[in-house]
């Protein structure tokens, strides 16, 4: 009778934490579920504007490191999520002029604290790969920067000038940023447009962002 007594007891308590561990999962994904990443990258920056026609503009490399939050609503493959790092906005640029050996090279790099917030939607393609598209604002702050000129004359040195300052652009920017990329198991791979809208003496930046990622 005690041994019966027993078997019922240990019975009574797995079917009710097995109980709590079902409504725990369904709670779960009634009331959604956040996961958190942290990513980092190769980052292609340039300015683009009115420009004068002898002024060529290039990208100039960076880098992009974050750490941010993935909120699923429900069962939804749907999410809202935010992010914070340090990443590079600037450009490179050569001004040519009539003559061909007169003309001189021009570069900006600014480091700069950023905060993307987005919305965005997983989509399952196998049970290891998913796709992953997101849109939304971002709103940046430059902490440093560097700016170098150098001058040729004659096809030679005639002077040439660096200075770390962040005087040269408003250090503030905010715009749209808009990215997609494949997310395999934990791993997540992601490629970003950035296109700021504050204008500094008529320009804005725009950064390409190519990221590997870990979700946990």
């Amino acid at each position: 009778m005690k041994k019966l007594l027993f078997i019922v007891l240990v019975a009574m308590i797995g079917l009710q934490a097995n109980a709590q561990l079902v409504r725990s999962r369904s709670y779960q994904a009634e009331s959604g579920y956040t996961k958190w990443f942290i990513r980092g990258g190769l980052s292609l920056n340039t300015f683009s504007g009115d420009f004068n026609d002898y002024v060529s503009v290039g990208f100039k490399p960076g880098y992009e490191a974050s750490v941010g939050f993935k909120h699923f609503f429900k069962k939804s493959k749907l999410y809202m999520g935010a992010e914070l790092g340090v990443g590079t906005r600037g450009f490179k640029a050569d001004d040519k002029k009539a003559d061909p050996d007169d003309y001189y090279k021009y570069s900006l790099n600014l480091t700069q604290l950023k905060l993307p917030v987005f919305v965005g939607i997983n989509y399952a393609l196998t049970e290891d790969f998913s796709l992953d598209a997101h849109v939304g604002p971002f709103f940046s702050y430059d902490l440093a920067g560097k700016s170098t000129k150098d001058i040729y004359y004659e096809g030679e040195y005639e002077d040439d000038y660096s200075s770390s300052t962040t005087d040269v652009t408003k250090k503030f920017d905010t715009g749209l940023a808009i990215g997609a990329g494949i997310q395999y198991d934990h791993v997540l791979f992601d490629i970003t447009y950035q296109h700021g809208f504050i204008k500094t003496d008529g320009f804005t930046s725009s950064n390409i962002l190519f990221r590997v990622g870990y979700m946990f």
